[in-house]
């Protein structure tokens, strides 16, 4: 079975690593981006409704309902702000409804029952839109306010972006694959020198040494140790060959001694006690 090799886990770790950061980052992006979408669409319908009280605080406090319908048509019925308005009084008397809201109706609400403002999305003719629901006092006088936004170009902006997002991901993590084989080549790079040192040592060159780095690292621990693990050999090897040297040299002439007296107890036939005594000496 072939092994993987290091700088391809590394290269593969590399870019499971980058793509898991960047599909985070992508899917936080997006949301951050909602968020603030949203918050600006909430914004300007907040706005819309402090524009409205602010309005309202200018009429007559003993304005009658007919009135204030006529003033409040006169004022939103032309003005963009008012193309996705209604107005409604606390006993549920209409003050002013745009004609979008008259054809696409929103639920409303009971007096009292509106505890805090409410922001909700709704799909009206297959548009999304964004509503704000809010209880407001003016002059004494209690009032629901709902008013809208068209919100589809929140939708257009979140679909492009996340398009952007699908197209580029492929192209970062091709390049984040290249510069992760690059950076584990270099950093294999002194590995490799080291190996191919240590492949060309052998018995006749036991002197030679791998490369000392200098980087202060792994790698130079690792070059250090090798290299004193090559000097313990070598001064063992060196032991090894000078006993075999010195026991060749003592060995020699007790066994040229042997030999000879073997020799010269073969030359003849000779009786068995003579045998003996050139197996004693």
């Amino acid at each position: 079975m072939r092994t993987i090799s290091i700088g391809f886990r590394l290269t593969l770790w590399y870019t499971v690593i980058f793509a898991t950061a960047e599909i985070i980052f992508g899917f936080g992006a997006w949301f951050v981006l909602r968020q603030d979408l949203y918050s600006i669409t909430d914004n300007a319908l907040r706005d819309q409704v402090e524009d409205l009280v602010h309005f309202l605080e200018a009429q007559k406090k003993n304005a009658t309902i007919a009135k204030l319908q006529e003033e409040v048509s006169e004022a939103y019925v032309l003005e963009h702000s008012g193309d996705y308005l209604q107005i409604y009084d606390g006993s549920g008397e209409w003050i002013y409804r745009a004609a979008f809201l008259e054809q696409h109706p929103l639920s409303t609400w009971e007096p009292g029952a509106l505890k805090q403002t409410l922001y909700e999305d709704r799909h009206f003719a297959d548009k999304l839109f964004r509503f704000i629901t809010k209880r407001i006092e003016v002059n004494g006088r209690v009032y629901t306010v709902q008013s809208g936004l068209p919100a589809g170009q929140i939708v257009q902006v979140l679909s492009l972006f996340a398009r952007y997002l699908v197209m580029l991901t492929p192209m970062l993590l091709l390049a984040a694959a290249g510069g992760g084989y690059w950076l584990s080549r270099k950093a294999l790079s002194p590995v490799n020198a080291l190996v191919q040192t240590a492949q060309n040592i052998s018995g006749s060159n036991l002197g030679d040494r791998l490369e000392r780095l200098t980087t202060g690292d792994e790698l130079q621990r690792l070059s250090d140790t090798l290299n004193q693990m090559l000097d313990r050999i070598e001064d063992a090897f060196r032991r090894v060959t000078q006993f075999t040297a010195d026991a060749s040299h003592e060995l020699r002439i007790p066994i040229s001694l042997i030999r000879a007296e073997a020799e010269i107890a073969l030359r003849k036939s000779r009786s068995e006690e003579q045998y003996r005594e050139a197996l004693r000496h």
